[in-house]
């Protein structure tokens, strides 16, 4: 990363005069055989007219009932396992919903009992283990929101420690995203080409609640840790893989960042400075996707802690595996 940054200008100018040589369909096969994360600006007219989304229904069209108007309404983004997630079904007639809404605002208000100890609450996490398997933003942000309630967090890094720790802007040597995406854990340095390295993480995914991870899609399986070994190492385990497509995805396999992900999804064509595309200012898909991932991540790590020995006994279910 220091090194492009030394000589950004002389790598733009290089790759911007490939790229107009070329047409997009080219650059994206050229890429993709060399293994780096790339997609095309994707147009949005309407909506954004993708496969990937269009194959996981991320879009759902829904007739305006004020306009007679059919509409492009954003669906669920959590699929796991055993829950599909809840999209909407239909738009509202203005007024339609009011005398539910309003019986439901009441309920809200009702006094709740004030029960005091006169100490603070336990977080809410406070008697789960998490280990995180994470590089860059998407699952390390997610495992702190997790070590924010209480969790306890284990970050697996590689020997040389995550790539990110020396990014700049750094202050002693430490950078300050990977700061930001990693207060409150416990790190952990193990060489997973080796058995050593291996048997050590066997053995704390069989000691875990939940185990959390954005490697490249395939790699902890051909590591020895597919779904069905993790279910088997620990029956009660929470699973969740983040991908940039998905596990149900027209790309298998393949790997993105933040930014493709702003070019498929058609946020790069509704950003733009004069009339060239460009990301948001803060990488918005990775820190979106950290905040929805940590949700059924805390939801079911929340059943396993109705008792101080939940991590022992209590959450018996399958695996949930984060689509």
């Amino acid at each position: 990363m220091s090194d492009r940054l030394q000589r950004v200008d002389e790598v733009d100018a290089a790759l911007q005069e490939w790229v107009g040589r070329n047409t997009i369909v080219r650059c994206l096969a050229v890429l993709a055989a060399a293994r780096i994360p790339s997609g095309s600006v994707t147009a949005v007219d309407r909506y954004p007219r993708e496969v990937n989304l269009d194959h996981r229904g991320m879009i759902r069209r829904l007739r305006d009932p004020a306009s007679s108007r059919e509409v492009f309404v954003p669906a669920s983004p959590l699929r796991m396992t055993d829950t599909p997630g809840i999209s909407p079904s239909r738009i509202p007639a203005p007024d339609a919903d009011r005398s539910e809404v309003t019986r439901l605002a009441s309920q809200s208000r009702a006094p709740m009992p004030i029960r005091g100890s006169g100490q603070a609450p336990a977080l809410p996490l406070a008697c789960v283990r998490v280990i995180e398997i994470g590089h860059y933003t998407t699952a390390p942000l997610s495992a702190r929101h997790l070590a924010n309630l209480g969790a306890d967090v284990i970050k697996v890094e590689p020997p040389t420690g995550e790539e990110m720790r020396s990014w700049s802007p750094a202050k002693k040597g430490i950078g300050y995203f990977f700061a930001f995406n990693n207060s409150g854990k416990r790190s952990l340095a193990l060489d997973l080409e080796t058995e050593e390295g291996l048997a050590i993480l066997r053995d704390l995914i069989a000691r875990s609640d939940v185990l959390i991870e954005n490697l490249k899609p395939g790699a902890l399986a051909k590591r020895g840790f597919s779904a069905d070994e993790l279910l088997r190492l620990n029956p009660r385990l929470v699973y969740c893989a983040v991908s940039g497509f998905g596990a149900d995805s027209t790309y298998p396999g393949r790997a993105a960042f933040d930014t493709v992900i702003q070019a498929m999804s058609g946020i790069m064509d509704l950003t733009r400075a004069g009339e060239v595309p460009v990301k948001t200012g803060i990488s918005c898909a990775d820190v979106i996707g950290a905040r929805w991932r940590s949700s059924p991540c805390w939801a079911r790590s929340r059943c396993a802690i109705a008792s101080a020995s939940a991590r022992r006994s209590i959450f018996r279910c399958r695996i949930a595996r984060r689509g």
